[in-house]
């Protein structure tokens, strides 16, 4: 086989066409991944919180229904964040079959209306800088009145961050809250 400078020049041009096309596979194989590394980065640059239920008690105390949660809430992005404001939206069923949900501010003020409860406070502000946590007791009061006759259906502790975002951590089971010393006293002067 004789091959001509025109063959030659084609064998030259059809590799070269070859290795172009596999140089720009690579290429466009690369810029994906270093897209979606982007986005990842991106994704955990936006300010999020991720609230976790710890524990929770409801109590009747001086006229009003008490709740208190341990909530541990964590900053899971790389910017930092803080807990502007905590609610709690208790859905419930009227006499008439109506649901409404009442929506309740914590209050720091309740801390003494659980004895037992172990941890501080929950503070409002509460700074959580980047890939940290933060634990604490969080309290709301509805006046006995407000849910008096009602069929309670539904809690929902809402955080709201520093930059608007809502999130939310639903309680399954909100424990009924005794002081057993005066349950135990109460039942001994019944005996008598």
């Amino acid at each position: 086989m004789n091959f001509g400078a025109g063959s030659w020049t084609a064998i030259a041009t059809a590799v070269a066409a070859w290795v172009a096309l596999i140089l720009s596979l690579l290429g466009l194989r690369v810029s994906a991944r270093a897209q979606r590394l982007a986005e990842r980065q991106e994704a955990r640059r936006r300010p999020g919180l991720a609230p976790y239920l710890r524990d929770g008690y409801a109590r009747v105390h001086g006229g009003a229904r008490i709740y208190g949660f341990l909530l541990s809430v964590s900053n899971p992005t790389d910017c930092n964040n803080a807990v502007a404001g905590i609610d709690l939206h208790v859905t419930y069923t009227a006499g008439d079959g109506l649901q409404m949900t009442v929506k309740l501010p914590a209050d720091s003020s309740l801390l003494g209306r659980f004895p037992e409860p172990s941890g501080p406070v929950l503070p409002l502000p509460a700074r959580i800088d980047a890939h940290q946590t933060a634990t604490g007791w969080v309290y709301f009061r509805a006046d006995r009145a407000l849910l008096r006759g009602v069929a309670l259906d539904r809690y929902v502790v809402v955080l709201v961050d520093s930059h608007g975002l809502r999130t939310s951590v639903e309680p399954i089971v909100v424990r009924e809250y005794a002081d057993e010393t005066k349950t135990a006293q109460d039942a001994n002067s019944n005996k008598r």
